[in-house]
């Protein structure tokens, strides 16, 4: 059969696979995400076994059993945002729940069925004036993501599906993180965002742990903000609670931990103080999609608790017992980000990014290790298509630190021409580049380019000491990292033209880029997306620019001016000859699209050859999450700008 190289436009073929669950007799469903290429938008539909659609709708997201397996609760989008539904799975009768004015964001079943807890968007009364200015007293009053602060809170309400009423829990909390229910159903808790230290710019808020009393409707708080919790669970009663959290002593840098919170102890105590790995998915890529399940689950049954883990290039579950010893339960090329187990066929079911697949659904069995696939939904593209060869390498970086890297160069090579490199920086840089199939990476390899890929000091996945090396020395160790590795690559790789280097990366990626080809003219072509590009400006115009500034650089600009100015891209606009090509999304509130203008502004202004390329209505997620079609635009501008610079060819 004639194979084909990858393309921009194959990701209207990909089926993305999230949230799989199992009911109490082991019926799986599933969330899978596809594109309609007609209204440029993306399709969600709950799935069973076969890819069979159990509900009707094409935006229903978080399904979730009841405990008798009956009833399937799930959430729908609708114009007046997300409101909770109900499948009878006997009758096949959906139902509506509820139809709050802002939306439902979260809700969970009760251990007996009796109840579902519902987190509802609203505004306090008199809060949602849409005639006035908007007024704003806290300095964290915009998010990535969410938007600028509006008013609203999230607070919880109770639905009895015997009596189908609906009460109100709280008032004016603002709920940020999952419900959960004691195994006794008498306590519900919730994570809540609460101010640190007053004064304290660094650490603005972080989430405390609280639990409401359903007899009393008291509530109280477990935890105080020393922890940045990411998940939490119950433990075989409601006296313990474990927690996926850290201290933030090396702030975003900081690997997480398991601490264990019980009523024996007022602090939670750390289980885990003996790993050096980060706990939790921290691999970047473009297949996968978050979803709502929880990936930190207690098993009363083995008294262990399971999570996932980001280790040099790949995410397993692991298993951790009472004793802070972890293993690994899955293995094998694999970014896993969600996992479910079965209670009567000793199962596991995981979605997974593998190195050949963009997102599945695989069972694997526990007794023997075998692996079966429950979707191969992209099994005529692995048939039809050309994917790269990726070959694996470490390199010494200096005394103290080595550096792990992958080279993806294409299966079938014209004749004996040598391939032009391209060196790709992800983002964080506490995050990791995992070895499993990347689309981005993949159509770059589709257009005839080798691809090398690193995890510079700064990355997951390599102990503490790694994760925080390059905090407050950006632009240092880093860059040389990342220069070590590809001097490294072009002398260990034959085949190679060391006289057409390219560089691209994305938010810290892109600042790198830009550090880069202003403090070195061997690369002949750059691009650089959701970028940083002045740190004296983006101090003050990020949703995490005080806390980023001081964590990568230092400083603050009314007092080390010098110092930010000297760190930033932009004062080296007069070193750099490399053709740019500048990418990012207007509605960008991570790395605000006014660090591009200036950028392309100070470039063009000295005749430099560059370009802009502005996405409206994007966010710093547009190349993962953006719309279907600013995506494969995306890839097709970064494929003309390398072909033409690199490869002599005329842009399409």
């Amino acid at each position: 059969m004639k194979r084909r190289k990858c393309l921009a436009s194959d990701l209207m073929l990909y089926k993305q696979i999230s949230d799989p669950i199992l009911s109490s007799n082991d019926q799986l469903v599933y969330v899978e995400r596809s594109v309609d290429e007609e209204r440029d938008q993306y399709v969600n539909r709950i799935c069973t076994t076969g890819n069979k659609q159990i509900t009707k709708g094409n935006q229903d997201t978080a399904p979730a059993w009841s405990p008798d397996g009956h009833q399937l609760a799930f959430l729908r989008k609708s114009k007046e945002g997300k409101q909770l539904w109900l499948l009878a799975l006997d009758a096949r009768q959906e139902e509506q729940l509820t139809t709050f004015p802002y939306g439902v964001t979260g809700f969970s079943w009760s251990p007996t069925g009796r109840y579902l807890a519902i987190v509802v968007r609203d505004y306090p009364l008199g809060d949602n004036d849409q005639k006035a200015g908007k007024a704003f007293e806290q300095l964290d009053y915009k998010n990535e993501g969410s938007g600028y602060v509006d008013g609203h809170v999230q607070d919880v309400y109770l639905y009895d599906l015997a009596s189908a009423t609906m009460i109100q829990l709280t008032f004016t909390i603002n709920i940020t993180g999952p419900l959960k229910w004691s195994p006794d159903e008498k306590e519900l808790s919730f994570l809540v965002k609460v101010k640190r230290d007053v004064g304290d710019i660094d650490k603005i808020t972080n989430h405390a742990l609280y639990s409401l009393d359903l007899s009393s409707q008291e509530i109280r708080t477990r935890t105080d903000t020393t922890l940045s919790i990411a998940e939490y669970s119950y433990g075989t009663n409601r006296d313990t609670v474990w927690l996926l959290a850290n201290d933030q002593a090396e702030g975003s840098a900081s690997q997480n931990q398991v601490f264990q919170l019980s009523s024996a102890h007022d602090t939670p105590v750390c289980i885990t103080a003996a790993i050096d790995m980060q706990l939790g998915n921290f691999a970047l890529g473009d297949t996968k999609v978050k979803g709502s399940c929880s990936t930190f689950i207690y098993q009363d049954s083995d008294q262990s608790i399971y999570l996932l883990g980001t280790k040099e290039g790949y995410v397993h579950v692991y298993q951790l017992n009472a004793h802070g010893e972890v293993k690994a339960i899955t293995t094998g090329a694999k970014d896993v980000y969600h996992f479910v187990f079965s209670e009567n066929d000793n199962l596991l079911y995981i979605a997974a990014v593998t190195d050949t697949s963009p997102s599945d659904l695989f069972a694997i069995d526990l007794s023997t290790g075998e692996t079966t696939n429950v979707t191969n939904n992209h099994q005529s593209l692995q048939v039809t298509r050309y994917q790269s060869e990726t070959t694996p390498f470490w390199f010494e970086s200096d005394n103290q630190y080595n550096i792990q890297g992958w080279l993806k160069t294409p299966k079938q090579q014209a004749g004996h021409e040598k391939l032009p490199l391209i060196l790709h920086i992800h983002g964080g840089p506490h995050a990791m580049y995992a070895n499993v199939f990347n689309h981005e990476l993949e159509t770059l390899v589709g257009q005839g380019y080798a691809v090398m890929f690193i995890n510079p000091r700064g990355s997951f996945g390599y102990g503490q000491s790694f994760a925080k090396g390059c905090r407050g020395q950006v632009g240092e160790g880093d860059y040389q990292d990342l220069m070590k590795g590809v001097d490294y690559v072009l002398a260990h790789f034959s085949g190679l033209d060391h006289n057409r280097l390219g560089v691209a990366g994305g938010s810290y990626g892109g600042l790198m880029t830009n550090w880069i080809i202003g403090h070195s003219k061997r690369f002949k072509a750059a691009v650089t997306q959701r970028c940083i590009s002045n740190w004296l400006s983006f101090y003050g115009v990020s949703d995490i620019g005080i806390r980023y500034t001081r964590a990568m650089i230092g400083g603050d600009p009314w007092k080390d001016a010098q110092h930010l100015w000297d760190k930033s891209p932009i004062a080296y606009v007069n070193n750099i000859e490399t053709p740019l090509l500048i990418i990012h999304g207007e509605n960008d509130l991570r790395c605000p699209v006014e660090q591009a203008d200036q950028l392309f502004t100070s470039l063009k202004s000295q005749d430099k050859c560059t370009k802009l390329i502005r996405f409206p209505s994007a966010n710093h997620g547009v190349l993962k999450n953006g719309k279907p079609y600013y995506r494969i635009n995306l890839l097709e501008h970064v494929n003309d700008w390398f072909n033409k610079y690199l490869k002599g060819e005329s842009e399409t």
